[in-house]
């Protein structure tokens, strides 16, 4: 018997952006295919949502690139070197400066270095305060730079292991809801999707919950994202200037004025992960009234056997969601610690602080040795002398640096040149805006794939191949069993 029109719940009534419904649109003529083909739908599936708030995001979240010696050596952004090259300048002119002042200083005979000869022709014709002083500090920086090397090694590999973590985080979180999507989606009744408005806004409001609680959990790990940065989330009670009532976000409106003032409440009470916490919570009521409507929105009841493996399922997926959420905003919590930080800068800067007295010392030991002061032509071992120094201070804060980028993998400030849409030094981060877009992606074509599929997958329905093989009575029985399946 037919069933009386429900009245249309406001909640699920959401405003779609307008390529969402032309692309449904697209679909619902799937069903309308020969006899055992596959769907072909009109258009293509959105792409709406490769670019929002003016920034069209990368295919990959972090930056591709081909390890080739020539491609690698052109580059300077996404480059150490890019990011530590003042340092490595400044300890290059130590070393310059303090060679002068060696060149220039007298020695015994009362004369410059530079200039001066010697009867003992080795290391005593030098200035008595050049043994007695770099000789200390150049034993004192062997012991340091071994020392550094070990533990700044451990650091590298710490912070790394924190760089590899929060990826593999955001992966969780993407395949949490893509699971979500996925047992929902392969499971909704699409046939009566058709002539039900209510049911399409059911799927189209879960599907825009998943990924407005994707969005709710890298707001607070992207610069571009956060409440700080250049885009306003949360503002004043009517929403004045936020992006989630005014920009279209991953190509559709991911809030309306009803649901921003309870996500609004929801952080002034639960704090940063409030509005989170909330989203989910809507999620599994809105699984809830699928379930347990009087006709159900999916292919089976609520009573049977496989509706509960789905529930079960879905309950088992939802709170791994949650678990994963939390772990990003815990790691976030959890820096590296303080005294960890400073005694590896201290170190770091020490030993290249060090460096360049304790190379003029060495190499000038060395030639002095090797030819004697007399013949010893003291400027033409600065060339070489500051190249050490470069190599030196650039591994040694090149690594320093590298570390303290792997500790905020999402990029820890907005690029001055272009701050609403892109982060600074975006070679050396994981771009979240991509794995936005991806799942956003998946969540798309879980809700939708089922419109598209081949005749064999209706429910009652088997696949025919030519009448002689299935007589013309198997075809009426068939026809007859799917119309009365889809009713």
């Amino acid at each position: 018997p037919s069933q009386p029109a429900r009245p249309r719940d406001p909640l699920l009534c959401v405003p779609l952006s307008s390529w969402w419904g032309v692309a449904l649109e697209g679909y619902t003529g799937a069903h309308k295919m020969d006899t055992g083909g596959a769907a072909k739908p009109t258009r293509a599936p959105p792409s709406g949502f490769q670019t929002w708030l003016d920034f069209k995001a990368p295919a990959k979240p972090v930056e591709d690139y081909k390890i080739t010696r020539q491609n690698l050596y052109s580059r300077w952004h996404g480059t150490v070197l890019s990011q530590v090259y003042q340092s490595v300048l400044f300890f290059m002119f130590m070393c310059l400066i303090f060679f002068i002042i060696y060149a220039t200083s007298t020695g015994e005979s009362g004369k410059m270095i530079m200039l001066a000869e010697c009867d003992d022709d080795d290391t005593k014709c030098r200035p008595e305060w050049f043994d007695e002083h770099l000789s200390s500090i150049a034993h004192v920086a062997q012991d340091l730079t071994s020392l550094s090397t070990f533990v700044l090694t451990f650091y590298l590999g710490y912070s790394y292991a924190r760089y590899v973590d929060y990826y593999w985080a955001c992966r969780a979180v993407q395949g949490r809801i893509n699971d979500i999507a996925l047992i929902i989606g392969a499971n909704i009744n699409f046939h009566k999707m058709e002539n039900d408005p209510d049911l399409q806004d059911w799927a189209d409001t879960l599907e825009r919950y998943l990924n407005l609680v994707h969005f709710l959990c890298h707001i607070s790990t992207s610069p571009v994202l956060s409440q700080a940065g250049p885009h306003k989330i949360f503002t004043d009670a009517k929403g004045a200037g936020s992006i989630l009532l005014e920009k279209k976000i991953l190509g559709m409106e991911l809030c309306t004025a009803e649901e921003y003032a309870a996500l609004l409440r929801a952080k002034e009470i639960g704090g940063p992960n409030g509005p989170g916490n909330t989203v989910l919570v809507w999620i599994t009521m809105l699984y809830d009234k699928g379930v347990n409507m009087d006709r159900s929105y999916f292919r089976d009841n609520s009573d049977s056997a496989r509706m509960t493996a789905l529930n079960m399922n879905f309950q088992e997926k939802i709170e791994a969601l949650r678990g994963a959420i939390a772990h990003i905003g815990f790691e976030l919590q959890l820096p590296v610690p303080l005294a960890y930080a400073h005694m590896m800068q201290f170190f770091v800067d020490t030993i290249c602080c060090l460096y360049p007295f304790v190379a003029v010392y060495e190499v000038n030991t060395i030639i002095i040795e090797s030819t004697g002061f007399t013949q010893m032509d003291l400027w033409a071992s600065l060339p070489m002398t500051l190249l050490g120094v470069f190599f030196f201070s650039f591994f040694y804060q090149g690594l320093l640096a590298l570390s303290k980028t792997f500790t905020a993998p999402a990029g820890r400030a907005v690029d001055p040149k272009d701050p609403t849409t892109k982060v600074m030094d975006k070679e050396f981060y994981i771009e979240v805006r991509t794995i936005l877009n991806q799942t956003k992606s998946g969540t798309y074509m879980f809700f939708n794939t089922g419109k598209m599929a081949p005749k064999i997958l209706r429910p009652n329905s088997v696949k025919v191949r030519t009448l002689s093989e299935v007589g013309a009575e198997k075809v009426g029985e068939v026809k007859e069993a799917e119309e009365t399946g889809s009713n």
